[in-house]
């Protein structure tokens, strides 16, 4: 039998006239000669979509297995991720569009123009809204940053006088820091936090010097890349004079909150200002006025930005403070989280720092309860004019736990706010210190080592060992 095509080689059938039948090469790609699927699957398996190309496949009926183009965003043939990383590798998130990746199962690497009805990585709700409407792929980002708060205050660093379960739980959540310095003095912190420099570099070297509008600071860089900028509570980096009762004329000579990239501010503008937790007149409120002051060098007003500049900012003699803040940066959160904008909120709370008083509340006579041996502090004897007179204090141990847990409460309370908008798990968020635990006005060493504020290290506030330096650091990015 000598026919061509019929399986057997035979009669004067060789490889060179008839390959169908006496070609038995295995692997060349056909199915031939003596060859079947049992001898030669290289050759004789036609499945589709084993990855190889063998028997009967060809690219025309069987891209999946002899397609063999690497970039066309199949991985098949000969294909692999050794080989073709670019169609082979299908990580979502690396960057690169390939294996099976789509706009529609991994939008972080395969969708990036705007209109595609995608929320891809690099696009921002404010320069997407139609992609992205209220979402965005930017981290918010919150820093708290506490005034002579101690590192052993708290209870993620072993504290166990002042409750702090806020913080506490964020450490657990997040992370805690146990190497982290400052400067012994705020105005310098502050001014590096700002600055991005190291302590040695940074402009401010005392509290006096204010912070120029003219450098790159934080709030900038933060406005320039898209953000929503806000900051609640002690700025302390302003030159100011003047303003110190309601209705005075005051002139910000540097430092102004909006020359240094903040879109809003309710606070601060000197650490001075700062001191205080009413502002009211201690001996007598109703009659706190320009010739009859209490104190002489504390502005009776707080500052805003209101648009676009820093105005005065009046509050009731008997609103704590602290509470002004704490409500707008919660107010900030709330007005915020849904866009158009990503935001960046510096929260520079004015408590533990002298002078040491609290809201009569569940929160202070909790620690009246516990019966601590209290210190009493009196103001040192000075006429109205004394620049250094503050105000006196008769439970100096319960005041100082209560401030404390009470910005620990309103550090819940801005989480809380994050989580209720549905943003917790895009945004930053820190809790610091200044500086160690003040020693002096209010303060005494009894006291200090009582709370062990300073964790067992030498020194304190203005101190350049370690007690002074060494400061609480929390982060927190689920």
């Amino acid at each position: 039998g000598t026919d061509c095509g019929d399986g057997a080689c035979n009669g004067d059938e060789s490889t060179a006239t008839c390959p169908m039948d006496c070609g038995t090469l295995c692997g060349d790609g056909v199915c031939n000669g003596m060859e079947t699927t049992a001898n030669c699957a290289d050759d004789c398996d036609s499945n589709c979509g084993d990855g190889t190309c063998n028997g009967d496949e060809s690219t025309a009926d069987c891209p999946m297995d002899c397609g063999t183009s690497c970039g066309d965003g199949v991985c098949n043939g000969t294909e692999a991720t050794a080989n073709c990383d670019e169609d082979c590798n299908p990580n979502c998130g690396d960057g690169a569009c390939n294996g099976d990746e789509s706009a529609a199962n991994c939008p972080a690497d395969c969708a990036t123009v705007c209109g595609d009805g995608v929320c891809s990585d690099g696009e921002l709700k404010g320069t997407c809204p139609a992609d992205c409407g209220g979402k965005t792929n930017h981290t918010n980002v919150v820093v708290i940053l506490f005034d002579d708060l101690g590192i052993g205050d708290l209870q993620p660093y072993g504290g166990s006088k002042i409750r702090t379960p806020r913080i506490q739980q964020m450490a657990q959540e997040g992370m805690r820091f146990n190497n982290f310095y400052v400067a012994p003095w705020c105005g310098p912190t502050r001014s590096a936090l700002h600055e991005g420099k190291r302590l040695g570099h940074t402009q401010i070297r005392n509290s006096a010097k204010p912070l120029s509008g003219s450098l790159p600071l934080l709030a900038k860089s933060f406005k320039s890349a898209g953000y929503r900028t806000g900051m609640f509570g002690k700025w302390g980096l302003a030159e100011v004079t003047g303003g110190y009762h309601i209705g005075s004329n005051f002139t910000i000579h540097d430092g102004a909150p909006e020359s240094a990239g903040f879109d809003e501010f309710i606070g601060f503008l000197t650490h001075r200002d700062a001191h205080v937790h009413y502002l009211d007149n201690p001996a007598d409120p109703a009659g706190d006025s320009p010739s009859t002051p209490y104190y002489t060098d504390i502005r009776r007003q707080m500052f805003k930005i209101e648009g676009g500049v820093t105005v005065p900012h009046v509050i009731p003699p008997n609103r704590y403070v602290h509470d002004e803040f704490a409500d707008a940066a919660v107010s900030f959160i709330n007005t915020h989280a849904a866009g158009p904008k990503p935001f960046f909120l510096y929260v520079p709370f004015t408590i533990p720092h002298v002078e040491l008083i609290a809201p009569e509340d569940e929160i202070l006579n909790y620690y009246r309860s516990l019966n601590w041996p209290e210190e009493a502090y009196a103001p040192p004897a000075g006429g109205a004019n004394s620049s250094i007179k503050k105000r006196p204090q008769a439970e100096t141990y319960a005041t100082y736990a209560a401030m404390v847990e009470r910005g620990d409460r309103d550090v819940g309370r801005i989480l809380q706010a994050l989580k209720d908008n549905g943003i917790d798990e895009n945004t930053l968020v820190l809790v610091a210190s200044d500086n160690g635990p003040l020693l002096g006005n209010y303060r005494s060493s009894a006291h200090v080592d009582f709370f062990d504020s300073a964790a067992g290290n030498r020194g304190y506030k203005s101190d350049v060992w370690e007690g002074g330096v060494s400061a609480p650091l929390i982060a927190r990015w689920p």
